[in-house]
């Protein structure tokens, strides 16, 4: 027992067991994380800890036809960060590439925001540029 009197164990040589998954009260995505089959496991805990996972399975089968995907469902990228659809920026854990940690998540958001900044000014930039031909143009 832990110090709080918690009934806590965290096994190491753990797999998603996807059958108990759909069998259990928390859905598909939010699997429990179980002992791996091929290894015993010394302890358990019983109506103590419950470790969750939320899996490594990105959740883009919506964007199926619309993103490219790679062939595991993650979000393919250049490395500006955008996507197959021009001016679609991604990050995060359902970008291809990615290290699937929150702070790099974070990182990753940053960065496209700058991305999109950088998007945005050459943008306006060409705008301009066109502004001035036409007025060139006219005169």
């Amino acid at each position: 027992m832990g110090e709080s009197g918690v009934n806590s164990s965290v096994d190491l040589n753990a797999s998603v067991d996807a059958d108990r998954v759909s069998r259990s009260h928390l859905g598909p995505t939010e699997p429990q994380l179980g002992p791996d089959p091929g290894i015993r496991s010394p302890s358990s805990a019983k109506d103590g800890l419950r470790i969750l996972c939320i899996g490594l399975q990105p959740n883009t089968h919506f964007l199926r036809g619309t993103l490219e995907l790679n062939d595991a469902g993650f979000i393919v990228t250049g490395p500006t960060l955008e996507t197959s659809i021009r001016s679609v920026f991604t990050a995060g854990g359902a970008r291809a590439g990615s290290t699937k940690q929150v702070v790099s998540a974070a990182g990753e958001g940053a960065t496209a925001a700058l991305m999109i900044r950088e998007y945005l000014r050459t943008i306006r930039e060409a705008r301009s540029v066109n502004q001035q031909l036409e007025r060139e143009m006219v005169s």
